[in-house]
């Protein structure tokens, strides 16, 4: 399509379209009744947009995460791999659906899953 279709003009605003669509974004954050994906988007732009006239769904882990996402970096790679991600899968469920509220007592459970796991050799 990109290369060699003709109507690259229609493909280009559809993909605009769906990036900057609000609908989609709230779904992708604060998820529906069968899911809670807390996916953020990767444009400032859209930050900008929302720090102008901010949605009412916006829950504030989005200000919490967007706030480091400047300062951040990769991941060292290690021989644990990505398996903390999968191990702390379940306690940032929690948190985004709620039923637990202190982000901060979320990541020190995360930590002392990931470092029990790891001591397990």
């Amino acid at each position: 399509m990109f290369k060699h279709g003709k109507n690259k003009e229609k493909a280009a605003e559809y993909v605009k379209a769906l990036t900057y669509d609000q609908g989609i974004w709230k779904d992708s954050i604060v998820g529906t009744a069968s899911g809670h994906p807390g996916h953020l988007p990767p444009y400032k732009s859209i930050y900008a947009d929302w720090d102008t006239n901010k949605p009412d769904w916006i829950p504030p882990f989005v200000g919490l995460v967007r706030g480091q996402l400047d300062r951040a970096k990769a991941i060292t790679n290690h021989l644990f791999g990505l398996q903390q991600f999968v191990l702390g899968k379940p306690f940032w469920d929690a948190y985004l659906k709620g039923e637990e509220t202190d982000e901060m007592a979320v990541m020190k459970k995360i930590t002392e899953a990931v470092k029990a796991e790891m001591a397990k050799g």
